[in-house]
């Protein structure tokens, strides 16, 4: 998977989880801005700072545990893109 396509799925099960993309996107627009995120051309950096912003969001929302857990899905999806590319 791309560095883009990690992006994409971060962004589409973020949105699932909290019931949609209408409901997810302000959440996600947040994250990825304060990351400096580019969705065309994302680097590595870029997406573990805005993983990490997302665990934040997910904390209040979620819950620490469940925050974590997503956090360390979103982490081992990345190595595995780095790996790769």
């Amino acid at each position: 998977m791309s560095l883009a396509g990690v992006a994409d799925t971060i962004m589409l099960e973020f949105c699932r989880s909290v019931g949609g993309l209408e409901k997810g996107s302000p959440y996600i627009e947040k994250a990825f801005r304060e990351a400096g995120l580019n969705l065309y051309d994302p680097t590595g950096e870029q997406i573990e700072k805005a993983i990490a912003n997302l665990a934040a969001i997910e904390t209040e929302l979620f819950g620490e545990a469940k925050a974590l857990e997503n956090r360390e899905n979103r982490l081992e999806m990345l190595k595995k893109a780095n790996t790769i590319t």
